[in-house]
């Protein structure tokens, strides 16, 4: 049976716009190496490159590539400790809705009119 043609896979999903706003279910859509390191920098205060290239097996390069991309997706921060870069993930809570008090006062507003 002949087999069919397999279509190569995209190099990279399209990346998402860069926001100051991410949270953690945006975390969770990134691809496998971004989202795991993300999530093990979420455990660490700080990290510097040589601590990512150190916990991923990899080169320093390789690192720095993955570093870059949390950045520039606005899902991390550089910050600049005595001269040396430091990576932190920069996530915000995800908003608390409206307390369940306000949905029966004015249920019971609606009701009175």
């Amino acid at each position: 049976m002949p087999r069919k043609p397999v279509r190569p896979l995209p190099a990279e999903p399209p990346a998402p716009e860069p926001t100051t706003s991410r949270t953690m279910a945006d975390v969770l859509t990134l691809p496998d190496p971004l989202r795991q390191l993300a999530t093990w920098m979420l455990r660490q205060d700080a990290v510097s490159l040589e601590e990512v290239a150190a916990h991923l097996g990899q080169e320093t390069e390789q690192a720095r590539s993955l570093l870059d991309t949390l950045v520039v997706q606005g899902f991390a921060q550089v910050q600049n400790q005595d001269g040396v870069p430091r990576y932190r993930m920069s996530l915000v809570s995800r908003q608390r809705r409206q307390p369940a008090r306000d949905l029966w006062q004015t249920l019971s507003e609606k009701l009175k009119s």
